[in-house]
């Protein structure tokens, strides 16, 4: 039986859709240059370092974020977030949960094609 090889690009697009919390904590040793260019290259791209790591770690290939595309993002991410916060709280009235799934549904589209700078 032949062994079916999956791709980084295969592996990233499974964790996306994989709904799951981040669960896992990793220790990592580097000098403090490495921490500060790290860090900055993150900033760069609007993302935690943690999540930098990862993604680079998986050979996901990252934007560069303007000013103003940081500051949507930023604002687009509080929302997103307040939005799921409600959505939790209202679930027991379900037109209220389906207009407020949409809205964090449309918003999590905005921040994806921000980061991809589209």
């Amino acid at each position: 039986m032949m062994k079916k090889i999956i791709s980084c690009c295969n592996v990233i697009k499974i964790m996306e859709n994989f709904k799951d919390k981040k669960s896992q904590a990793v220790s990592v040793r580097m000098t403090p240059m490495e921490r500060m260019l790290i860090e900055s290259r993150a900033k760069e791209t609007g993302m935690s370092m943690s999540s930098y790591m990862v993604l680079c770690s998986l050979g996901k290939e990252l934007k560069l974020l303007t000013e103003e595309q940081k500051t949507a993002y930023k604002h687009l991410a509080t929302d997103q977030s307040h939005f799921s916060r409600i959505g939790s709280l209202v679930r027991n009235r379900a037109d209220i949960t389906a207009e407020v799934s949409e809205v964090i549904r449309e918003i999590k589209k905005q921040l994806e094609a921000i980061r991809n700078g589209e």
